[in-house]
C-alpha cells in the first residue's frame, strides 16, 4: 500500500508489515549480550519486551521488517538528538542504552523502561496547556535532518506533506471516498498548502504516546515519524484528530482548538493541517477489522465548519 512505502536507495520498503520472530532464537540472541528477557510487551509491527541487564530494567524495542527497521532507525536518530548533553532541547525522550541488528537484518534498541501511566482524557483536559507547549518546543528545534527527511519523497517540506497527503486518500478505499466526499478535503489541502512553514515535528503525536513520569514531568516516545521538514501544527494536528476521532473525545479536540486560537493560531493553516489528518484517519480506519466511520466523518464536518 503505497501510503506505508519508504524509499531507501532506490528500493521501495513497507514500514507497516512485518514478520513473525522466533522468540526462542531472539532469547538467545540477546542472552549472548548479557540480556535476560523478562517479559514480553503487545506492540504492533516491533516485537517488544522488558529486558534486563544487571538488575537494570529496560526496554527492547526489535524491529521486524526492512521498512520498520528504517523508521525505527529513524527513532533512533530523534531520540539521539533530544538527548544531546550539551545542548539539551527540553523534550523528554527515552535515553538508548544500546542498539544494532538482530541476525545482521532488523534494527533493535534498549532504552529506559518508562513506566508512568499514559494520560486519560480528564488529565488531557487538565493539562492542555503543556501539552501545546511541548508541539511548541518541537517546532522551535533547530532539528538537524533525520533519516525520514531524505526516503519520504519530495524537494521540500511542502511537498513532502502533500505527496504523504495525496498516498493516504489514494490508499483509501474508493467506495469511502466517494461516500464521504473526501476529494473536497484534499481540494482543501491543494488549495492552501503553499502557506505552511517548514518546522519539526513528532510526527505521531498521540495521547498514547505520552508518559507523565514519577516526577510527573511529559515524556513523548514512540518518534519513527520524525522529521525536521515537516509542516507548522502538524503534531497539535495529529493530537487532536486522534483525541477526536480515535478516543471519540471531541470535547477534548475542541478545547484544544480554542486554546489554539486564544494562541493566535493562523486557523487557516490549522484547518489545513486538520484536513490532511483527517484524510488519513479515513484511511487508518479502513483497515480496522470492522471498520466504524462515524467518528471521522463527524471530525470532518467539524473541520469543514472551522
Amino acid at each position: 500500500m503505497k501510503a506505508f512505502d519508504i524509499n531507501i536507495g532506490g528500493k521501495i520498503f513497507d514500514y507497516r508489515l512485518g514478520k513473525r520472530l522466533d522468540q526462542k532464537e531472539v532469547e538467545i540472541f540477546f542472552q549472548k549480550k548479557g540480556y535476560f528477557i523478562e517479559k514480553y510487551l503487545s506492540y504492533p509491527r516491533h516485537l517488544c519486551a522488558l529486558i534486563s541487564k544487571n538488575d537494570n530494567v529496560m526496554f527492547m524495542k526489535l524491529s521486524t521488517s526492512k521498512g520498520i527497521s528504517a523508521v525505527t532507525e529513524n527513532e533512533a536518530a530523534w531520540n539521539d538528538y533530544m538527548k544531546i548533553q550539551a545542548h539539551p532541547t527540553g523534550v523528554l525522550v527515552p535515553k538508548i542504552h544500546d542498539r544494532g541488528y538482530y541476525n545482521n537484518l532488523f534494527f533493535y534498541m534498549i532504552t529506559d523502561y518508562l513506566d508512568g501511566p499514559h494520560p486519560t482524557a480528564s488529565v488531557v483536559l487538565a493539562n492542555t496547556d503543556r501539552i501545546i507547549d511541548l508541539t511548541e518546543k518541537i517546532m522551535s528545534l533547530k532539528l538537524t535532518p533525520l533519516p525520514a527527511d531524505s526516503y519520504h519523497q519530495g524537494k521540500n517540506h511542502l511537498e513532502k506533506f502533500l505527496n504523504k497527503t495525496k498516498a493516504h486518500f489514494g490508499s483509501v478505499p474508493n467506495e469511502i471516498k466517494n461516500t464521504y466526499k473526501l476529494k473536497n478535503l484534499l481540494r482543501l489541502i491543494e488549495a492552501n498548502v503553499q502557506n505552511l512553514s517548514c518546522r519539526p515535528r513528532h510526527g505521531d503525536f498521540s495521547p498514547w504516546h505520552l508518559i507523565f513520569d514519577k516526577n510527573n514531568r511529559l515524556c513523548l516516545i514512540d518518534g519513527e515519524h520524525a522529521m525536521s521538514q515537516g509542516v507548522e501544527y502538524y503534531d497539535i494536528a495529529y493530537f487532536i484528530q486522534r483525541a477526536f476521532s480515535v478516543w471519540k473525545k471531541p470535547e477534548i479536540a475542541k478545547k484544544i482548538y480554542g486554546e489554539l486560537t486564544k494562541r493566535s493560531y493562523d486557523t487557516k493553516k490549522l484547518k489545513t493541517v486538520l484536513a490532511a489528518r483527517a484524510i488519513g484517519g479515513f484511511l487508518d480506519e479502513s483497515l480496522a477489522p470492522n471498520p466504524d466511520y462515524e467518528m471521522h466523518e463527524e471530525f470532518m464536518k467539524w473541520i469543514v465548519s472551522i
